[in-house]
């Protein structure tokens, strides 16, 4: 649709009179200011014909927009927004109208929903215009992003029930919650409703709405950025990311005050809290200059060790820097700067893995230099169905016949590790931690194996009943990634793992469940410290696909090998991810070209050495 057919069938919409409108069915729920879910954009039933609201057309235009359908408004005013936190370049936004005056019921719905688009650039001033004094001093926007299918318009018609009620409807496919968790989900209704009524000049304003704002998916990928909130693992050896997404707008400030708010519950007890409570921002935002973001805090940050200090500056650097218009962060008491130190030896995701491994004829094999050799004396592996490697290189386990099989030094024959009791079969491909620990699963049990073999089960009721189809645990030794059977559809959820004495695996804190896939999947693995890689069921394909999804993001499914996988491995991102086919082919990614390079033939499952 053009931009000036838009504009005609928005005034063909302003001169509806209410009663031609048509309800919608099913339920129509009322929420009071203060709750979650806010509408942004519309189309409207007529009992006659359909009209349309082009709300890509006449709203906000952000730096990166993925939808080829957007273009810029034919009328209206369009001028460069304001460098916006996080992003390289400015906004390019079409500024957003007050209401008009004697402005219909139409009008100030189009109004409304034009001004929430292009909100983020004028926090939302303009779009309060739309409501009544009471609304705009209790509505907060940013409470809950409601994403939609790109392409898509709502639809936006009255409850039935009296004048001014609009219930608005669209496909739901994502989430964020006011502390940035963004979850994934596959398409389903989302429906909500807007009260408008006269003030005492008897102009029509927005009077009941819920908090938060709805907009596509287009539009969100580009006014919202990722973020990673770290916070140290509990041994200080490494930074724990935990993945959100800010709008650009706001995204260090944003960060820094959900840093401040310390761990979030799926990471206690496997995370360190360093800031002392009552630590606070002392300014609305964190001002960047220069490309330096400075954080100013409380005084409650001064009783802070030294190295804890240390560890909170490492932390916002890491978060903050990965903006790109942050290279540093000085850290402030009250104004006044503060010399944090250095955190010596905390990683971010480490990348030291070795391979790609595979088992193959005669025993394990590794590719290596464009070669591959085998690995004399792993014979005894020829039996197994799976492969894992520990990052010490000498040490390897195996699934076999639904027992875990473990070789403690290559050359010397495999033994089998005692299951405890009352746990089955082990069903779920074995992973070595970055501690030497062995992660299986049976069934809705997740056990941990010490070096010398001794068996630990951690039972969490979020288990109780529900398959473990599959298990990774972080590079960081902080996290461990569960698949659960639910029905039709796997889950896949993130859980802190909390250690005792020798590293030992104790308890598994209560997930978080991070996204969903339809069909099977297999192979589970962390491909760097934010993203899972694994073999799952596609649309457009009957065999299993290679695939990388990013907690809080989304799934990004992968060309089919020539080779169709039963096995996968990753290690840096999806510049190495490796898949064994079925016909025997090791192949490597290349996401460059897209494609799938073939490296040897001859090879079962594959792993990477953490």
């Amino acid at each position: 649709m053009s931009a000036m057919s838009a504009m005609s069938a928005m005034s063909a919409m302003s001169a509806m009179r209410p009663a031609e409108r048509k309800s919608l069915s099913g339920p129509e729920r009322r929420r009071r200011p203060g709750q979650h879910g806010l509408p942004l954009a519309a189309k409207r039933h007529r009992e006659r014909r359909d009209a349309v609201w082009a709300g890509g057309i006449v709203v906000l235009l952000v730096g990166v927009l993925t939808a080829g359908c957007a273009t810029l408004p034919q009328a209206g005013p369009v001028q460069e927004g304001r460098t916006q936190e996080g992003t390289s370049e400015p906004h390019v936004q079409a500024v957003a109208a007050p209401p008009a005056p004697d402005a219909n019921l139409d009008e100030i719905v189009q109004g409304f929903l034009q001004a929430m688009l292009a909100g983020s650039s004028d926090d939302f001033r303009v779009a309060r215009s739309y409501l009544t004094a009471e609304a705009a001093a209790v509505w907060n926007p940013l409470a809950l992003v409601t994403v939609y299918q790109s392409g898509e318009a709502p639809v936006l018609a009255d409850t039935g029930t009296q004048l001014g009620r609009i219930a608005v409807s669209v496909n739901q496919v994502g989430l964020v919650d006011e502390s940035g968790r963004y979850s994934v989900q596959e398409s389903r209704p989302w429906s909500e409703t807007l009260s408008l009524s006269q003030d005492q000049d008897a102009q029509w304003r927005i009077s009941d709405l819920p908090d938060g704002i709805v907009i596509p998916a287009d539009v969100f990928k580009g006014d919202y950025v990722p973020t990673r909130v770290y916070f140290p693992s509990a041994d200080g050896q490494f930074l724990v990311p935990d993945q959100r997404m800010f709008s650009r707008a706001s995204a260090a400030t944003a960060a820094v005050q959900e840093f401040l708010a310390g761990p979030p519950p799926y990471l206690t007890g496997a995370v360190r809290a360093v800031v002392p409570a009552g630590t606070r921002l002392m300014t609305d935002t964190v001002k960047v200059t220069d490309r330096v973001a400075v954080v100013n805090l409380s005084s409650a940050i001064s009783r802070a060790s030294e190295t804890a200090r240390a560890t909170v500056l490492a932390c916002l650097k890491s978060s903050l820097t990965a903006l790109p218009t942050v290279d540093s962060v000085q850290l402030q008491v009250e104004s006044v700067p503060l010399d944090a130190g250095s955190a010596a030896g905390l990683e971010i995701d480490p990348q030291g893995v070795e391979g790609p491994f595979y088992l193959g004829e005669a025993g394990i094999w590794r590719y290596d230099d464009g070669q591959a050799a085998l690995i004399e004396g792993t014979e005894a592996a020829t039996a197994w169905q799976s492969l894992a490697v520990d990052h010490s290189l000498g040490r390897m386990a195996g699934l076999a016949d639904g027992k875990i099989s473990l070789i403690d030094k290559i050359g010397e024959a495999p033994r089998v590790l005692e299951s405890p009791e009352g746990v089955g079969e082990f069903t779920a491909q074995p992973a070595f931690d970055r501690l030497g620990w062995i992660w299986a699963a049976a069934d809705d049990a997740v056990v941990a194996f010490s070096a010398e073999g001794e068996p630990f089960r951690l039972g969490s009721s979020w288990l109780d009943g529900r398959r473990v189809v599959a298990l990774a645990p972080a590079r960081d030794g902080a996290r461990l990634a569960v698949a659960l059977a639910a029905g039709d559809r796997i889950e896949l959820r993130v859980s802190g793992i909390v250690r005792g004495d020798r590293a030992a695996p104790w308890r598994l804190t209560g997930p978080l469940t991070v996204g969903e896939v339809a069909g099977g999947l297999g192979s589970l693995s962390w491909a760097d410290d934010v993203s899972l890689a694994f073999l799952t069921a596609s649309s457009t394909a009957e065999e299993l696909v290679p695939a990388v999804f990013t907690v809080g993001g989304d799934i990004d499914y992968l060309k089919q090998p020539t080779d169709p996988p039963i096995s996968l491995a990753a290690g840096r991102g999806q510049t190495e991810i490796y898949v064994a086919g079925r016909s025997g082919g090791l192949f490597a990614y290349s996401p460059q070209r897209r494609i799938w390079a073939p490296l040897a033939s001859g090879a079962g499952a594959v792993a990477l050495a953490p």
